[in-house]
């Protein structure tokens, strides 16, 4: 039934709430809104809600008006599809599931109503059972995701809203719904990309704290674990953290809010760190710089001798050497040296000697190995320069090497025995001439450098060698007569007594004297000026015996007062 009284009581009822919802109070009886009823009110604004007696909506009933929003009752059996045509509504509320929409809506962005109604089939339309009401704003929450609807009422909408990042538990994962009609700006959280047709503002909505260190100093070599605390994921969280020590970043990726990592070297280490959680959303933080002191070298020294005792190989002297190198290392206080000392050693207990002493290394750390005694003279066969141990055994270079090369950090090897230039492949042929001592320190270097690297030996990266003589050269002992009364009161290593006496101790007197080798007086001993002193001096003696070194002219510090 239409009639103008109705028309204009319904107008009039409308018009009063322009800025509010209405609820439209009908005579009784009423029960349809005509076609084209308040068609063009460009007055009416907000949401109108029917009364429950209504039961169809005709054609363009609504169209071209204001309104935001219509909702039928749950009685309503068909409603036009034109019925807010022109008007560019946010939503049509079906609270009934038999209410049948005649045609395809028109300019309306979505149709809400139950599951499995009548209009469920319709491209645009939205279960009420999944609408989610937070902070005046309509969400459907379904299927792990909140998709960001439009206004709840129109008349209601701020200037401004912030669509937040979590609903009813679920995230936002995009915009791509978003109807915006009214909003002047829209806050959104920073991963989410914004529609073109959007005044878009963004906001962090993932926050992470800066890494904190497990130790608040640090030297280099040390492992330190920085962790982070987060507000804001959701799901699995990604960590990517950035160490940049000295200008030089590397990049560590975990699934937990920490990390361990090494510092290698000394210097200015920033960290930072950049969490991604399952939706995109990202936070970084950069924690204080940490300052990484250079790291504490520990030196370590193994001192084997072997004098054979009870046997035909019986070597006197051997346990002095190790007593002169240990009186000449324990004075060096820049290199405080760990001494151990062994004797008559088996070749597999030197094996274990050198595994226990050096265990606790570090590629920051010295160790030094040193051995007295006999070496093997097998030309042509792997045990020639072999370490001689008791009981008839034989420590070869090459295996020497295999246990020496488990050690991280600098070695330095030493090692006064016959044929021991086997250790860095010096033979007779190499080196400088025995009879031009004047021209040694020219000759050496130049000869030296040439020598081949070999894996079969010790002439490799981070080993400093010296040994006694040539691989076909006997290493010679000498006696000391204390009391001059003719008689030899102790035995010693030509080789082993000049190098201690070039570094500030006479294994013969048991006293201390200057650093003879400390060619430039700085209180260190490299490795060139010790090898350099004990060749000199042992050849003065014995000519026919050529300490070797690998490699030549190294400025590597051996010992140091």
């Amino acid at each position: 039934m239409k009639n103008r009284t109705l028309i204009l009581l319904l107008t009039l009822l409308l018009t009063l709430a322009l800025t509010a919802t209405a609820e439209l109070s009908l005579p009784d009886g009423v029960t349809a809104i005509d076609s084209s009823a308040f068609e063009g009110d460009t007055a009416l604004r907000g949401r109108v809600v029917l009364p429950g007696a209504v039961k169809t909506v005709g054609s363009l009933a609504f169209a071209g008006t204001g309104l935001h929003a219509l909702v039928l009752p749950s009685g309503c059996q068909n409603v036009d599809g034109s019925v807010l045509a022109g008007s560019h509504a946010a939503y049509l509320y079906l609270n009934g599931a038999s209410t049948a929409i005649n045609g395809g809506v028109q300019d309306v962005a979505y149709v809400f109503g139950p599951a499995f109604g009548s209009a469920s089939s319709l491209g645009n339309f939205y279960a009420t059972e999944t609408l989610v009401t937070k902070d005046g704003f309509y969400y459907s929450v379904t299927d792990g995701t909140a998709v960001p609807l439009c206004a709840v009422d129109g008349t209601a909408i701020p200037s401004e809203i912030t669509i937040p990042k979590l609903v009813g538990g679920e995230p936002v994962r995009s915009l791509s719904s978003l109807v915006t009609t009214g909003l002047t700006t829209v806050r959104i959280p920073a991963y989410l990309s914004a529609p073109s047709s959007v005044n878009a503002t963004t906001y962090q909505s993932m926050t992470v704290t800066a890494p904190a260190p497990s130790e608040s100093s640090a030297s280099a070599g040390s492992t330190l674990t920085w962790t982070t605390a987060i507000e804001g994921s959701y799901g699995a969280v990604e960590y990517t953290w950035s160490f940049d020590i000295n200008g030089e970043t590397k990049t560590v990726t975990t699934d937990t809010p920490s990390v361990s990592f090494t510092l290698d070297t000394a210097g200015s280490c920033v960290v930072s760190v950049a969490a991604k959680d399952e939706v995109g959303d990202t936070a970084t933080a950069t924690a204080d710089v940490l300052t990484v002191k250079a790291a504490d070298i520990v030196y370590r020294a193994l001192l084997v001798g072997n004098t054979y005792p009870g046997t035909a190989l019986a070597l006197p002297g051997c346990d002095n050497d190790v007593a002169g190198m240990k009186a000449m290392l324990s004075r060096m206080s820049a290199t405080p040296y760990r001494i151990s000392t062994r004797s008559n050693l088996s070749a597999s207990g030197m094996e274990s000697a050198i595994r226990d002493t050096f265990s606790a290394a570090t590629a920051n750390d010295v160790s030094l190995f040193y051995f007295a005694g006999h070496g093997a003279n097998a030309v042509g066969t792997s045990y020639h320069g072999a370490l001689v141990g008791t009981g008839t055994t034989y420590l070869s270079v090459s295996k020497l090497k295999s246990v020496l090369d488990q050690i991280p950090g600098k070695k330095i090897v030493i090692i006064d025995s016959c044929h021991s230039g086997q250790m860095i492949g010096r033979s007779a042929g190499a080196g400088v001439s025995k009879s031009d001592l004047n021209a040694f320190n020219s000759q050496v270097v130049s000869t030296f450098a040439q020598q081949s690297r070999s894996a079969d030996n010790l002439a490799n990266s981070g080993y400093y060698v010296i040994t006694a003589a040539h691989s076909t050269e006997e290493s010679v002992n000498m006696g000391y007569d204390a009391d001059e009364d003719g008689i030899i009161d102790k035995h010693f290593g030509l080789f082993t007594y000049s190098l201690t006496r070039g570094s500030g101790w006479n294994m013969a007197t048991n006293k201390t004297r200057n650093l003879s080798a400390d060619s430039d007086g700085n209180g260190e001993i490299t490795l060139h000026e010790a090898f350099s002193y004990a060749r000199y001096k042992a050849q003065q003696s014995n000519p026919n015996q050529t300490a070797q070194v690998y490699p030549s002219g190294s400025s590597m510090v051996v010992w140091a007062k």
